[in-house]
Order: C-alpha cells, then structure tokens, then sequence
C-alpha cells in the first residue's frame, strides 16, 4: 500500500491519499485483490513439489512416476496358523467321535448332510466367525477327522479399513446355524491365535510422499531402498530392520515390526512375497520377527487419599496399559528407562501420589509356546535391549496392584 502510494506521488499529479478519498480507496481493493493472487499462487506453487503437495495434487505427481495411492484393503490372514476352530479340550473329544456323535442324531432325526458323516465333519468355506459386530469369513473348509481337535483355516475380513483389526484371542463367536451342526456347535469353539492387523483405509498423504519420493529407487529394485518399501507395502507392517549376512554372504534378514506387538504368521508371509519380487536372483532374504525380550513385573500404585476407589480402579487399568505401551514402543535395540516408565504412570492424574516396583525381571519370549522363557529377576533400572531384540510387554503378565 505505501510502496504504490509513494510510486504515484512521485511519478503522477495525484495528491490527495487520505482515507477516504478515491485514490486511497482505489488503491485499497487493489492491494487486497494483489496479496490474496499471491496467495493463491503461492498455495498453487507448494503443489507442485512432493514435499508440500497434498490431496489431488500429490495423486498427480505419482503418477509421473507410475505409482498410485493405495486403496483400502480388508484385514486378513490367509496362513494356516493363526485363525483356527477347536474342540473344546474339556470335553476329551476327538473329530472322529464328535462327528460320530453329530451323525447319529441326524439319522435319528432324518437330517441329511454334505458335511457330516460318521468319522469325519466339515465347516463350510464362507463361515462367518466375529468378535461383537466385526465379522471375518473363512475362505477355506475346515475339516476334521480321526483323532484331530483343531483345524486351521484362512479368514478374511467382510469390510475394509482398519477398523476390522482385531487383537489376538478376541474372535471367540461363529455363525452355524444348520441343524445338521446341532451337537457340535455345544463343542466347537474357535479362536485367533495371533493379532489380525492388515486393514488399513486408503494411504495418508505423509505415506504416499514417502514412496513418490523413492520411487526411482524402488524401481531399480535390487537395493535396499527397494527391499525396505516392498516389505512396507504390506498391510499391517510398520516399520521393517534390515541387517546384512544375517546367515553368511547372500543372506539377510528382514526384521518385521508390525501395528500389533508380534507380527501374526499372515503378514510375515506376505512380507516374504513382496521382498521376493525386489531382492536379487541368488540372494536369500530371511523375513522374520525379532527376538523378543519379554518384560514382566508387579508395581504399586499408591493415591492421594481424595482418591476414590472407583478413581483407582480406573488409573490401575490406565497404568497397566501405559507401561504396556512404552514396554511395547521401545523398538529394536532401544533402553528400557526405568525414571521414564515411573513418569509416564505418574502423568496419569495428580491423584497417584508414587509408584514402586513390587517384581520385575525378562526373558526371552517364544511367540508359540507363548511362555517367556530364561525369566530371571532383575533391578528396576535402565536396561539395554541387545541388537536384535525387541521389547515386548509379556501378555498378562504386568500387574497393577
């Protein structure tokens, strides 16, 4: 405003700018319609950079690049080791003589069936199981003969996003509603054994730059940068370690760190699938999971006396999940930080007066037998977790009292 004041009065007979004159109120609307254009140009300008592009413009960029912003995608898990329905072991049956059982009320009722007969019964590929309202649907049959009491199956999700995710043994509902399935139905149970994590909604800007930004590496394949974004395209992975020689000269080792503590078998085999299109011929890439160093302990929340006990109820269930989750972050080779997990107990409200440890110790988790083997007591203070170990919080096993 001042710059085209000054530039009129010296270059033009113009003389009168008091507010409120003409030329002033002129000069006004033009200056307001010129900042707002270079807004806009500025705005439109940021857009055609991968670093500030967003939204549509971003969409435009990757496709110079031939890639595109991934879509959403259901939760599933299509290994044969996670999702299974079992006999219930209280029962001491066997398929055999369930479905023996199963088989003879049916002739004795008249009902015919496809999927039971006197040795052997079949769950339906198409079998809804849930958890409350998130249903999954098995895309495989399971059957059950001789002396079997559980059977495997895949599962997909019946909608997409990561709202289906579920948590490892929360499945614990099927829908079998055909009176040939009637006695066992009474004995049949099902469960998921490991945590069911690759519904994911449709790729965030901050996701997408990452891959536009190397996507001239991915392309190359073959390289580190190309192994490492094939293995985070995966639907549940959240982060991938790579480490050189992990078996001798060709190998190396592609560490898994999903969206869920342990990684479930699903995803790790479709990790190993997508690396396998990007590593070099002759080279052998190991997809696994960490080791992990399972943490247990007791600790003792102690309140202000103005807490009331449905107060403390609720910070012992909060504090429990906070030293779950720091446990759970620490990642790869990180510090266990005794002062940091005591703060973090304490930031839950001004009602818990102090904090000490009644247990603790770690040892080595084994994700299938799921016991948390060599445990050994150790002092609460800091803790350095090895190279290839992964701070894990044992399921059940930290306790607030």
């Amino acid at each position: 405003m001042e710059e085209a004041r000054t530039y009129l009065e010296a270059n033009t007979e113009l003389t009168n700018f008091s507010p409120g004159s003409i030329v002033r109120s002129i000069l006004e609307v033009f200056t307001g319609q010129l900042a707002e254009q270079y807004e806009i140009m500025n705005a439109n300008l940021l857009q055609a950079y991968v670093s500030t592009a967003v939204g549509t413009a971003l969409d435009n960029i990757g496709t110079v690049f031939g890639i595109s912003r991934r879509s959403p995608q259901r939760s599933e898990d299509r290994s044969h080791s996670n999702f299974r329905f079992y006999i219930d072991p209280t029962t001491g049956f066997t398929a055999q003589q369930l479905a023996n059982l199963q088989y003879t009320a049916n002739q004795a009722a008249g009902i015919s069936s496809d999927y039971v007969t006197a040795t052997a019964f079949t769950i339906p590929s198409g079998t809804t199981v849930k958890r409350g309202k998130i249903e999954y649907a098995t895309t495989e049959a399971a059957a059950f003969t001789g002396t079997e009491t559980e059977c495997f199956v895949p599962i997909l999700a019946a909608g997409y996003g990561g709202d289906f995710n579920l948590p490892a043994h929360t499945i614990n509902e099927y829908l079998l509603g055909s009176l040939e399935f009637s006695l066992i139905r009474q004995y049949l149970k099902c469960e998921n054994r490991q945590a069911l994590s690759s519904g994911t909604f449709i790729e965030d800007d901050p996701a997408f730059r990452e891959r536009v930004t190397n996507a001239h590496l991915g392309a190359a394949k073959a390289n580190q940068t190309a192994v490492r974004l094939a293995a985070l395209s995966v639907p549940g992975v959240s982060d991938v370690i790579l480490m050189e020689y992990a078996a001798g000269i060709g190998t190396f080792s592609v560490y898994v760190i999903a969206d869920t503590p342990i990684p479930s078998d699903g995803i790790l085999s479709a990790v190993r699938e997508a690396v396998g299109f990007d590593k070099a011929f002759g080279v052998k890439a190991i997809v696994t999971r960490p080791n992990y160093r399972g943490f247990e302990g007791t600790f003792r929340v102690d309140f202000q006396p103005t807490a009331l006990a449905s107060e403390r109820a609720i910070l012992q269930r909060q504090a429990r999940t906070v030293v779950e989750l720091y446990i759970n972050n620490i990642g790869i080779g990180g510090e266990f930080i005794a002062n940091e997990l005591v703060e973090r107990v304490m930031a839950l409200s001004p009602k818990i007066r102090d904090v000490s440890v009644v247990r603790f110790g770690a040892g080595t988790y084994d994700v299938e037998s799921g016991t948390n083997k060599k445990y050994r007591p150790l002092f609460f203070m800091n803790q350095r977790i090895p190279a290839d170990h992964q701070a894990l919080s044992v399921p059940g096993r930290i306790t607030i009292c």
